[in-house]
């Protein structure tokens, strides 16, 4: 389609269904950035911690600047019962797919 999720890791991409693709970490060649020109809207949804979400602003401006049009989105899943910060592959199928409705994936 049109639109991209970008996502820090192959097995929330996995968790995340069609319409995402990944990075390995937060770290991104200019090669990449240069791929993600092929959607006409681009969506960095990041971990929510700090440093995550400068990551994806930073891309975000960059794309932005290449005309794509570009968003980040932030959602903070809540813990586990052991205290852990909750991510996409923590997620029960019924919230990926009120996620990517809300996304527009």
């Amino acid at each position: 389609g049109d639109k991209v999720v970008v996502r820090e890791g192959v097995v929330d991409v996995w968790k995340f269904g069609p319409g995402a693709v990944a990075t390995f970490g937060t770290g991104c060649k200019k090669s990449q950035i240069l791929a993600l020109t092929n959607w006409r809207e681009v969506v960095f949804f990041f971990d929510p911690e700090k440093d995550a979400q400068n990551k994806a602003r930073e891309y975000a401006e960059e794309l932005t600047l290449m005309g794509v049009r570009v968003s980040v989105a932030y959602e903070d899943f809540g813990t586990k019962p052991n205290g852990k910060k909750r991510d996409v592959g923590d997620l029960e199928p019924h919230e990926i797919a009120r996620i990517r409705s809300e996304l527009g994936v």
